[in-house]
């Protein structure tokens, strides 16, 4: 992981689009990513690689029931998000992550 590279705008929102919904409960879908975000399917496996290696251990990809799961942490990791972008702060707790804790 390179610690001095920013998530460029695109990353931030594809992390953001993580956070915002249950992928660790629920399988990942590239096409219904590119359509949220407004970015081609290969451009979200773009943004997800190098989210992947701009953050570590704060996204975690794995195999469950047939299907990709991301989890990450409810905040952008500090350092990463781009220059003069304000981070956001927790997620609201909706039906899908109500009572979770990150």
């Amino acid at each position: 992981m390179a610690d001095d590279e920013t998530l460029t705008k695109e990353e931030l929102a594809l992390w953001e689009y993580i956070k915002k919904y249950d992928f660790e409960g629920n399988p990942w879908s590239t096409p219904d990513a590119s359509k949220e975000l407004k970015m081609s399917e290969d451009d979200v496996y773009k943004a997800l690689a190098e989210v992947n290696k701009k953050v570590g251990d704060d996204l975690y990809i794995f195999y469950k029931d047939g299907g990709i799961r991301l989890a990450t942490e409810r905040e952008i990791p500090k350092g990463k998000a781009p220059k003069g972008e304000a981070v956001k702060g927790k997620a609201p707790k909706d039906k899908a992550t109500k009572g979770k804790e990150s």
